[in-house]
């Protein structure tokens, strides 16, 4: 990617006043160092990549209107199974769940993964009986 050797060509002059060109080979060290930095940048990038992209697929997959999906992401917010349970035992918190708008389900996923259990359901019965369920819109 970047040459480490180079042809230089001096120009001098000789002894009867004439120039003269002689040619060697030049080692250039900004470019040994340029190389060492652009192969840890890569390595860097792929990193990135490989957390990033597995983010973005959760990310997707918590848009969509599933309640096993959705209430596995709960579960996984809160680290308790008792979740699954509360909201399996609930049929009207199921449907809420089903309808609920991605930005609604987003901050009750972020919430849960900031409290404890109990607090998170203290909240989350707050949270569901201030906020109407919405009925999904179609365009």
């Amino acid at each position: 990617m970047f040459p480490r050797l180079t042809r230089c060509a001096f120009q001098t002059f000789g002894s009867g006043g004439k120039v003269q060109e002689d040619s060697s080979l030049c080692v250039l060290a900004p470019n040994i160092i340029s190389e060492k930095i652009f192969i840890f940048l890569w390595f860097w990038y792929f990193l990135l990549l490989a957390i990033a992209v597995p983010n973005l697929v959760l990310v997707l997959l918590m848009a969509l209107r599933s309640i096993r999906i959705r209430s596995y992401f709960l579960t996984m917010a809160v680290f308790s199974r008792q979740v699954r349970r509360y909201v399996y035992k609930s049929s009207s918190l199921r449907g809420e769940i089903e309808s609920m708008p991605f930005g609604k389900f987003l901050f009750i996923y972020l919430l849960g993964q900031n409290v404890d259990y109990f607090t998170y359901k203290v909240q989350h019965n707050d949270f569901s009986a201030s906020f109407p369920p919405e009925k999904p819109r179609y365009l």
